[in-house]
């Protein structure tokens, strides 16, 4: 079994059993996006290596747990700076910057969706000269609110927010 330590844009580095660490491209990962902390498998394959999520991984676990409704973490999203459609973030971190600050979109920068939360940011301040931006981005602060306020946590307070 081996372990994810450290990602970055281009690679990613991968403690062995042994003790041996080996960085290879982001590329090289099969079927999901890599984060630190996950089990996986590491197959050489002629002259490239192919890195699988391995069956027992506490991630698989929690997607699996949740009816697959996560397996699309690993998809692009166009208005963010991370890659994963469900992010986990604490669940009353984010609901005080929505409350208090989500006409400002820091909600949205604390999930790291840094385009939606300019947009947030701009359609209150820039918007409040045509007064329907800022009703829209409230109606989309409630349903926002609504939406995360029933959401589980683990152990730890965490939730996976969108």
């Amino acid at each position: 079994m081996s372990t994810i330590i450290s990602v970055s844009e281009k690679e990613c580095s991968i403690k062995f059993d042994d003790g041996k660490i080996l960085s290879l491209p982001k590329s090289s990962c099969v079927g999901f996006s890599p984060l630190p902390g996950m089990d996986v498998e590491v197959v050489f394959n002629g002259s490239n290596y192919i890195v699988k999520l391995a069956e027992n991984s506490k991630f698989n676990a929690n997607f699996n747990q949740r009816d697959d409704k996560f397996a699309d973490c690993v998809n692009v999203r166009p208005f963010g700076v991370n890659n994963h459609r469900y992010i986990k973030a604490s669940k009353v971190i984010y609901l005080l910057l929505l409350f208090f600050f989500g006409m400002f979109g820091l909600h949205r920068f604390y999930l790291g969706r840094i385009k939606s939360g300019i947009i947030y940011f701009l359609c209150s301040t820039v918007g409040s000269i045509l007064i329907l931006p800022p009703v829209i981005i409230f109606i989309l602060l409630v349903v926002d609110f609504f939406k995360t306020i029933f959401k589980d946590t683990d152990e730890d307070g965490n939730t996976y927010l969108e």
